[in-house]
């Protein structure tokens, strides 16, 4: 297997089984493999996944999640989701499906319209909350439920069942819902009111073959609740309504209203029975434009009259894309800001793509060439021992392998041709060390439903939490290597591996029994979240770092276009979109209009369902709260560069946030300047001179990062110029830098194996992308004369000028 592009261990390993089921000896002092194991393990290519952990984590498997039924019970479990908790808890916690709230209980389903508070927490920053207070709760009149169970989930909603024996009421709710539909098997309904709810109208119909109206006010919210012509209600208590259903139509929907107004009231109705019972999401991209065509579908039911069309409430970011007809004016307070109302089974929203690269070429002038041939130097002799210096597991490896692999690529484009190839050695052994199980190893639990590193971090097993965090980092490194040498990336070999890591994260097949539908993204809310059970406290589910799950995309788009996979690309190129988008909106709040005034922050840095703070899970450290949003630094990050207005802002911010930590005598030991490098990566996006200025060569160098990298990145900002995201092409991998005179350089990245060809930007420039390599135009301003020459530059080589 060694002729096949593996290092190191791979060539003492001796196959002593086939036919599907393979395993590797590698030896008994490194595997820790019992025969049962072996047994059982599969073969993936030149890889091997097993079916168990390694000896001494036999204990250390994922969460049972045992709150399924009917067809849950045969998918996998859809960890890390806005509901995930109903599948691990008797009664959920809360559902933040935005606009409204719910929690499964013993008495039925709570239904909130949660309002801002804001909550100052003893020896952290103030949090903004949107706690789940319910105004009503609705149960089933004939029965008392065991328990909640996921019964079934589309894309953004959700079904859950709560029964006892035979008898059920099942709930259906979902993102963008402003209502909660309710269908039972027999008997009645029962509403619970909140204490200081107030019953606003009569329990009667207005006529026999009119709905059953029941309006509630509560804390100044308003509620209806809508049941088919032949209901009765009756009231036990100021507090509790029945409802008598009719045999065959036994439904009942729950809508939050956005004023008291008599005609939302009728609006309300007329689609009070429009009830969803599927969401799919689908994306498209056209490269000769740009742009991603996002399809948003639902499936309906007219449960009673003729009415199919439902109500939705879309987030911002989606009215900010639209590309149909525009919501309304009524909308509904949430914690992602105003969400509007839309009449419709389908809206699309329409995204424009700004590239991303593999690498950065070698732009700077021969000091800069010789800087970064010195500090190849001494990052090349580190590479070693930076492995294991946090931690053993997926994600500290992870993170080493991609900043090594990073190294690699600036190292062949330097031209240093051994540097390179150390490089490479040391990251392929180490990729072959996991994916033969030869000590660490990766696992393929049927039980969840996923893959699983071993050791774990993060409680990346128990708790499934940041697989897109983790593997990310390994697929972003699985480029550079697959960059230099096709054959290591090829299904036959560590290709097979690869892939199973980005099916665990990225599965876009609906209902299949070994990977859930995109994992870790959420379709209608637009972005990832990292919590496996979703279990928080009653703050829904969160994400903390959104730039490292922008890096997981990122890294599907360069894999699929490496390997010739538009649907693969296609994919990473969606959800780079949709979660740069979001993050820019809903984490940095780059427009000012998202966080609340008294938040005082330049950003969020962590979001959750039901509240967004200033922290983190480990530090209160400020330059590590906000920094952990930036990293890590890649040519995929391209969408930090923003406007000098907020970068002003955000560096105030964390100056401000500097001083108050440090007067109040807190500390977690970390250096004064820690991920300075990191920092002024950023600011050189916008600013290259601030950026180049801000950096101490000779400072606290952050743990995904090498010295190298940074400079390398500084100066070709300070030789290119800033990043100009207005200049767009009909490629995927492309960048453009613009400096202050209007000089453009114009940079394209096109895969080996594909043949050159022509790409074309939209301010009319074009030029000739040689294969495997990195080409480059540089023109100047059209107000000024300048140089205009194109170079194409490949791994270990410095490629031969022409003019165009």
């Amino acid at each position: 297997m060694a002729n096949m592009g593996w290092a190191g261990g791979a060539a003492a390993l001796r196959r002593v089984a086939c036919s599907g089921v393979v395993a590797f000896i590698v030896g008994a002092s490194t595997t820790g493999a019992s025969l049962a194991q072996i047994a059982q393990a599969q073969r993936m290519g030149e890889g091997v996944l097993f079916a168990e952990p390694p000896s001494g984590f036999g204990s250390l498997k994922p969460k049972a999640a045992p709150y399924r039924s009917g067809p849950m019970l045969s998918r996998a479990v859809p960890t890390n989701q806005w509901y995930s908790s109903v599948m691990y808890e008797r009664w959920s916690d809360v559902l933040h499906a935005h606009p409204l709230s719910f929690r499964a209980s013993q008495a039925g389903m709570e239904v909130s319209l949660p309002v801002r508070k804001r909550v100052p927490v003893e020896g952290k920053q103030l949090e903004i909350q949107y706690p789940h207070e319910p105004a009503l709760t609705i149960g089933a009149s004939a029965f008392t439920p065991d328990d909640a169970r996921l019964h079934d989930a589309g894309d953004w909603h959700i079904k859950i069942r709560m029964a006892s024996a035979n008898q059920y009421l099942d709930a259906t709710v979902l993102h963008g819902g402003v209502y909660a539909y309710f269908s039972l098997s027999d008997g009645g309904a029962r509403i619970q009111l909140a204490e200081g709810a107030r019953l606003l109208s009569q329990l009667s119909a207005s006529s026999d073959d009119a709905p059953l109206v029941i309006r509630v006010e509560h804390r100044g919210r308003h509620w209806a609740v809508f049941a088919p012509p032949g209901s009765r209600a009756g009231s036990a208590s100021n507090r509790e309504v029945t409802i008598d259903l009719p045999e065959r139509r036994r439904v009942l929907s729950v809508a939050a209203l956005p004023d008291p107004e008599p005609a939302t009231l009728e609006r309300f109705t007329r689609h009070a029975f429009a009830f969803v019972e599927g969401t799919e999401v689908s994306w498209s991209f056209d490269e000769s434009s740009g742009k991603l065509l996002t399809e948003y579908k639902l499936r309906t039911q007219a449960m009673s009259g003729t009415e199919s069309v439902p109500l939705m409430a879309l987030y911002p970011h989606q009215v900010q894309h639209l590309s149909s007809r525009k919501p309304d004016g009524a909308a509904f307070e949430s914690i992602r800001g105003a969400m509007p109302l839309l009449a419709t089974t389908s809206f699309q929203t329409t995204m424009q793509w700004r590239g991303i690269l593999p690498a950065w070429p070698m732009l700077g002038g021969e000091e800069e060439r010789d800087r970064i041939r010195s500090l190849l130097t001494g990052d090349v002799r580190r590479a070693p021992s930076m492995f294991g210096r946090m931690g053993q597991g997926t994600y500290w490896t992870g993170k080493t392998l991609a900043a090594l692999a990073h190294l690699m690529a600036i190292a062949a484009e330097a031209g240093e041709t051994e540097a390179a190839q150390s490089l490479d050695t040391l990251v392929r052994r180490r990729f072959s060390q996991w994916f033969t199980g030869a000590g660490p190893r990766f696992v393929f639990d049927r039980s969840i439903g996923s893959v699983l590193g071993y050791p774990e971090e993060f409680g990346s097993v128990a708790a499934m939490n940041d697989h897109h965090f983790h593997y990310g980092y390994w697929i972003m490194a699985a480029v550079q290597l697959a960059r230099r040498d096709s054959a290591w990336a090829a299904p036959g070999a560590a290709g097979a591996m690869v892939s199973q890591l980005i099916a665990d994260i990225a599965t876009t097949e609906r209902g299949r029994a070994d990977f859930p539908f995109l994992r870790n993204f959420d379709p209608y809310a637009g972005h990832s979240w990292a919590g496996g059970d979703g279990v928080y406290f009653g703050h829904g589910n969160n994400q903390e770092s959104s730039s490292e799950a922008v890096n997981a995309w990122a890294a599907l788009v360069l894999w699929g276009e490496l390997k010739g996979d538009r649907a693969l690309r296609d994919l990473g190129i969606y959800l780079y979109l949709h979660e740069t988008v979001a993050v820019l909106q809903y984490w940095l709040d780059v427009d000012g209009v998202m966080l609340d005034k008294s938040f005082d922050k330049p950003l969020a840095s962590m979001v959750f369902g039901g509240k967004y703070a200033y922290s983190t899970w480990w530090t209160e450290e400020p330059r590590q709260i906000q920094g952990i949003n930036l990293l890590p630094i890649t040519p995929a990050s391209t969408y930090l560069a923003l406007p000098r207005a907020y970068m002003d802002r955000f560096f105030a911010g964390l100056d401000r946030a500097r001083r108050s930590y440090d007067s109040r005598g807190q500390s977690d030991g970390t250096p004064a300047d820690i991920w300075q490098d990191v920092f002024a990566s950023f600011l050189a996006l916008t600013d290259p001179a601030a950026g180049m200025k801000a950096w101490n060569s000779r400072g606290s160098v952050e743990l995904g990062e090498t010295r190298t990298r940074t400079f390398h990145w500084l100066s070709t900002l300070r030789a290119a110029g800033a990043i100009d995201r207005t200049v767009t092409a009909d490629s995927a991998l492309y960048s453009v830098f613009v400096r202050e005179t209007g000089e453009r350089t114009y940079v394209v990245y096109q895969p080996a194996g594909k043949g050159a060809r022509n790409v074309r930007f939209s301010d009319g420039t074009a030029l000739r992308a040689e294969p495997g390599r990195l080409t480059h135009v540089v023109r100047a301003s059209q107000s000024s004369p300048g140089r205009s020459a194109a170079q194409a530059v490949g791994p270990g080589s410095s490629g031969g000028e022409r003019q165009q």
